[in-house]
């Protein structure tokens, strides 16, 4: 699901802080906007099943937020630098916090 998505991405970002447009703020934000359930953008299996339920026209999407040109600088990683090639991943023992905890926790901003 999402949540594992975002954990994934939480630490592909901690191990290459450079590597990405976006800061942890925005993942965090993604969470949040997720949870709410006001948004449907992630829906359904596929996509004829979010037609078939006009998720498009009875729900917000999430990514008219956090896309909006006016609050875009938030979640700008300012050390980002443009890289070719894939990412070289380390091996990390990880312990995963309910994504609630971790919200709470407060892990934002870049390092």
């Amino acid at each position: 699901g999402i949540v594992q998505l975002l954990w994934c991405i939480f630490f592909l970002w901690e191990q290459h802080p450079t590597a990405f447009e976006f800061n942890t703020e925005w993942l965090h934000a993604l969470g949040r906007l997720h949870s709410s359930l006001l948004h449907g953008s992630f829906l359904g299996d596929n996509e004829h099943i979010r037609m078939h339920a006009k998720v498009r026209q009875r729900t917000l999407s999430i990514w008219d937020h956090l896309l909006d040109p006016s609050i875009a600088n938030r979640y700008r990683n300012v050390m980002y630098r443009r890289r070719e090639g894939p990412l070289r991943l380390t091996p990390v023992r990880v312990f995963l916090w309910p994504l609630p905890l971790l919200l709470e926790r407060g892990v934002k901003g870049e390092y």
